[in-house]
């Protein structure tokens, strides 16, 4: 979820708030030596209210897009 908060700010004009800074470190000293992330808690919703599920994917998806932006 890091990931996710640090990229939406990056991409609302808040590059430079210290919450994103903090969110890189976090990210970054957070990652597995094959280059993913870990989030047990990132799930994805398919149908509100009816149908959610766990991807393991999104947390290395999010996380990375928050590095690629703060470029």
């Amino acid at each position: 979820l890091t990931g996710l908060v640090t990229w939406a700010l990056q991409v609302a004009g808040r590059r430079d708030h210290e919450a994103v800074a903090r969110g890189v470190r976090h990210l970054l000293s957070n990652q597995r030596s094959d280059g993913s992330f870990r989030d047990a808690h990132c799930f994805s919703t398919m149908f509100p209210l009816r149908s959610y599920w766990l991807n393991d994917t999104y947390p290395t998806y999010f996380a990375l897009e928050a590095l690629l932006e703060r470029r």
